[in-house]
């Protein structure tokens, strides 16, 4: 039986994958979210070595599952312990796109500033508003006030998190310019209408390895998986089934 390992990056929680975790439980899959900015000090080093920590305790065949800016963490992560396979899809991968790079560049000002820009109140408002995440779905609805705190809230709930995310932010763009190395099975879940990351470009996606699968999504956005959930689901088990083995 398959474990599926799911992380994800700033502004978002792992519970931008429930509704896909409920899917992949139904096909089978036992589930694990990894949230990060924890513990430690936020480096995406240190990230990925708790993720990879995770992979390795794990007694069944992993697959690990990432989105968005946590992609750095989950190429590393997968370096590191060697998953079965890995699913990455809209995010930091070879470039940053604007929505990072702006928490990027405020990852730069003076931790006071920073916190108090990062402060629940100030940076949900802005989320979710018609200026941040309702143009990440196609659905504007989908991502209503219940939604996005509930998948953004808990990255920004407190001082401590705040200052690994600043951390964090400070290391992402370096850390998403480098070309990762497959070292597992990997399946790149990519929609392509996404606002945020237009056209995926990346060595990485040009390659030809043996090792490595597209899939596009035909009209999804940067927040598919929250918006179809289903849909990544079922095209991960798919390609498990087909790509992947248990032993």
């Amino acid at each position: 039986m398959f474990k599926t390992l799911f992380i994800a990056g700033p502004p978002f929680d792992v519970s931008l994958w429930d509704q896909v975790s409920t899917r992949m439980e139904k096909h089978g899959y036992l589930c694990e979210s990894v949230p990060l900015l924890v513990d430690g000090n936020g480096s995406i080093h240190e990230e990925a070595e708790r993720v990879a920590h995770h992979i390795k305790e794990s007694t069944n065949p992993t697959i690990l599952v990432a989105q968005g800016s946590a992609l750095p963490v989950a190429v590393s992560a997968s370096a590191i312990s060697k998953p079965t396979g890995i699913v990455i899809t809209n995010g930091a991968l070879g470039r940053t796109d604007p929505l990072t790079r702006a928490m990027c560049a405020a990852a730069h000002l003076p931790h006071l500033m920073f916190n108090q820009m990062f402060s629940p109140d100030i940076v949900l408002r802005w989320l979710r508003s018609s200026a941040g995440l309702r143009r990440a779905v196609v659905n504007p609805y989908v991502m209503d006030h219940d939604t996005t705190v509930a998948i953004c809230g808990p990255i920004f709930e407190d001082k401590m998190k705040r200052k690994r995310l600043q951390r964090y932010l400070k290391n992402l763009s370096e850390e998403a310019a480098k070309t990762p190395r497959l070292t597992s099975k990997t399946l790149i879940c990519w929609g392509d209408s996404d606002p945020i990351n237009p056209v995926l470009k990346s060595p990485l996606t040009d390659s030809n390895d043996a090792l490595l699968t597209r899939d596009i999504v035909p009209g999804g956005k940067y927040l598919h998986p929250v918006e179809r959930p289903w849909e990544i689901a079922d095209r991960i088990d798919a390609w498990a089934s087909k790509h992947l083995t248990t032993t």
